[in-house]
């Protein structure tokens, strides 16, 4: 595991199996995700490439293309909802996949987030998790916002939704509006 506190100066850092980068600071470069893990709540200023077996996770913010390859993962936050932010694009590749949380306390809503997307390429899995600890029951009109960006494209090829209440079905339509 390596913890960027401060700012590392590279052209390149790739993060190989059970590797883990913690950019708590500033990461200059280019940084491929090769099955470890890519975090923290600083910075990357480069291009990033989740490749098969890799994670983007935490509250990271990139500003440079970011893409999750077939096999990679995008799962922002970690024991607690997240938000990444890409100021730049993102895609997700057709074999990839993306875990988001959302969760309900009474009438507050809250979910993981990707947010400052000049553009998004959605592919691969979505996969959203309810983690709402109370009893607090998802209903009619709630809604949650995954993705944030200028422009939305694409579909994701499947996906694993949480159970909802008899009557009630999710509508995936505002994906390619507003992210949600």
């Amino acid at each position: 595991e390596v913890d960027v506190a401060g700012s590392l100066a590279a052209c390149a850092v790739t993060v190989n199996t059970n590797g883990v980068l913690l950019a708590n600071g500033v990461v200059y470069g280019t940084v491929v995700v090769a099955g470890g893990t890519l975090g923290g709540t600083g910075a990357i200023v480069g291009s990033v490439d989740i490749q098969s077996g890799g994670i983007l996770r935490d509250n990271v913010s990139i500003n440079a293309a970011t893409r999750v390859d077939n096999g990679g993962t995008l799962a922002p936050g970690t024991t607690n909802l997240g938000t990444i932010t890409i100021n730049n694009t993102l895609l997700l590749n057709s074999g990839s996949t993306s875990v988001m949380r959302i969760s309900k306390t009474g009438d507050v809503l809250t979910s993981d987030l990707v947010t400052g997307l000049s553009s998004m390429t959605y592919g691969g899995t979505l996969t959203v998790v309810n983690t709402t600890s109370d009893m607090s029951v998802l209903a009619l009109g709630d809604k949650f916002t995954l993705f944030t960006g200028a422009a939305y494209a694409g579909a994701f090829s499947r996906l694993t939704l949480p159970a909802l209440s008899a009557g009630l079905s999710w509508n995936l339509d505002g994906l390619t509006v507003d992210g949600s």
